[in-house]
C-alpha cells in the first residue's frame, strides 16, 4: 500500500513532464500499474478494517473515493483559473499526497507477507519485468497487426520480425518460470466461490464505465439536449453514485448484502430501460439517477464478500475479482461505440441494460443459506 501510493505520486510528476505521445503512453502504463497496486492493497486494508466493526463501512470508503474525484476536478479548476502550468500542478499534488501517505500509514493495520512470497528481491524484480514484457508484447502485437493491415507491403517484414522477437522472449519467460515449480500462476483467477461475484463485478464495472464515457454523449445524440444539460446529466449521475455509497452502508446493515446487490441490479436495469424507452430530459435524468444508485454499492459489497474466500487470502481474492471486473471496465465501452456507430446509442444502452438483469440473475443464484451473502456485514479472516 505504501509503495503503490508513493509510486503513484512519483509517476504523476512524470505525466506532467511528458512531451510526446510515446512518453505519455509509457508513463500512463506505469501510472495505471501503480494505481492498481495501491487500490488493491487499499481495498484489502478496507476488508481488514471492516472486520473491526459490527456494521457495514465498505461502501463509505468508496464514497470517499468518489468525493476525491470531485476534489480533483475542483483543484484542477483552481489551477486552470490561476494559469498554473501542468508540471507544477502535478508536482504540487504529488508532494501533498505523498506527505498525507507518509503521515497516515502509521495508523493502518499491518499484516506479515505470506511465507511463499518471501523471495529475494532480484528474482522478484525479474519476474515482474517479464510479466510487464508479456503485457507489452500483447500491445505491440496488436499494433503490429494494425500496421500489417494498413501498410501491408511496407510493414510486413517489420511486423513479422517484431512478432518473432516477442514470441521468443515469451518462450524464454515460461522456460525461466518452469525451473521454479513453487511459483504461483501469472494471474490468480477466481475460484468457484468467487466466480459469481467476479461476474457481478464485471457487469457492474461495464455499466459504470459506459456511463463515464457515454452518458453525456447519449444526452446529446439520443435526448437531443445541449452541451450544458448533457454535462449536468453526467454530474447528476456522479452525485447519485456518490450519495448511494455514503448511504449504502446503512441499507446494507439493515437489509443485508444479498438484498442490496439484487436491488442494485434492478436499479441499473430499470434506469437504463427508462432512459432508452423515454429519451426525454427528465425521464432520462431519472434513469441516470437510478443507474448511479445501482452501481454505487456493488463493487464494495463484492469486495467485502471476497474476504471470505477459503482458498485465497484477501489480497489474492480481490486481485482475482479485479482481473475479471476490469475487463468489463475496459472492453465494454468501446463495444458500445462500435454498436452505436452501426445501430445507434439507444440500441447500445439497451444491451448494457441487460447487465443489470444479469446481476439480478447471478445474485438470485446465491444460496439462501449462504451466511456471508445474507448477513449485513462480512468478517473476513485477518491477522495483525
Amino acid at each position: 500500500m505504501l509503495s503503490g501510493s508513493l509510486f503513484l505520486c512519483a509517476i504523476l510528476v512524470f505525466i506532467g513532464l511528458a512531451n510526446s505521445m510515446l512518453q505519455l503512453i509509457v508513463v500512463l502504463f506505469f501510472f495505471g500499474s501503480a494505481r492498481n497496486m495501491m487500490t488493491l492493497s487499499i481495498n484489502t486494508q478496507g476488508v481488514g478494517v471492516q472486520a473491526l466493526y459490527s456494521k457495514s463501512i465498505m461502501a463509505t470508503f468508496h464514497g470517499i473515493w468518489s468525493m476525491a474525484g470531485f476534489a480533483g476536478a475542483a483543484v484542477g479548476l483552481v489551477m486552470v483559473y490561476f494559469n498554473v502550468a501542468v508540471p507544477y500542478h502535478f508536482l504540487i499534488i504529488s508532494i501533498i499526497l505523498a506527505l498525507f501517505t507518509l503521515y497516515f500509514i502509521n495508523d493502518t493495520l499491518h499484516t506479515m507477507p505470506d511465507v511463499q512470497f518471501k523471495k529475494p528481491f532480484l528474482p522478484l524484480l525479474l519476474d515482474f519485468l517479464m510479466k510487464v514484457f508479456i503485457i507489452l508484447a500483447i500491445v505491440f502485437s496488436i499494433y503490429g497487426l494494425y500496421q500489417l493491415m494498413v501498410f501491408y507491403k511496407i510493414r510486413l517484414i517489420y511486423s513479422v520480425s517484431v512478432w518473432l522477437v516477442l514470441l521468443a522472449m515469451v518462450i524464454l519467460y515460461f522456460v525461466f518460470r518452469s525451473r521454479d515449480e513453487t511459483k504461483k500462476p501469472i494471474f490468480n483467477l477466481p475460484d468457484k466461490y468467487l466466480l459469481k461475484f467476479s461476474l457481478i463485478c464485471f457487469a457492474c464495472m461495464a455499466c459504470e464505465n459506459t456511463m463515464y464515457d457515454w452518458s453525456a454523449i447519449y444526452f446529446q445524440k439520443a435526448v437531443h439536449a445541449d452541451k450544458t444539460t448533457s454535462t449536468a446529466a453526467f454530474v447528476i449521475y456522479l452525485v447519485a453514485m456518490t450519495t448511494g455509497r455514503f448511504f449504502g452502508d446503512r441499507v446494507v446493515t439493515r437489509l443485508g448484502i444479498k438484498a442490496v446487490l439484487k436491488f442494485s441490479g434492478l436499479f441499473i436495469f430499470c434506469g437504463l430501460v427508462m432512459a432508452v424507452a423515454l429519451p426525454y430530459i427528465y425521464t432520462a435524468l431519472l434513469g441516470f439517477i437510478l443507474v448511479g444508485f445501482g452501481v454505487s454499492c456493488i463493487v464494495p459489497m463484492v469486495f467485502s464478500l471476497a474476504g471470505k474466500s477459503k482458498n485465497m487470502s484477501s489480497s489474492s481474492a480481490l486481485a482475482s475479482i479485479s482481473t475479471v471486473g476490469y475487463l468489463g471496465f475496459v472492453l465494454v465501452p468501446p463495444l458500445v461505440g462500435f454498436i452505436s456507430q452501426n445501430f445507434g446509442l439507444r440500441i447500445s444502452f439497451s444491451i448494457i441494460a441487460l447487465f443489470g438483469g444479469i446481476i439480478v440473475y447471478l445474485v438470485s443464484k446465491l444460496s439462501d443459506n449462504n451466511e456471508e451473502s445474507n448477513s449485513p456485514v462480512v468478517f473476513p479472516d485477518f491477522e495483525e
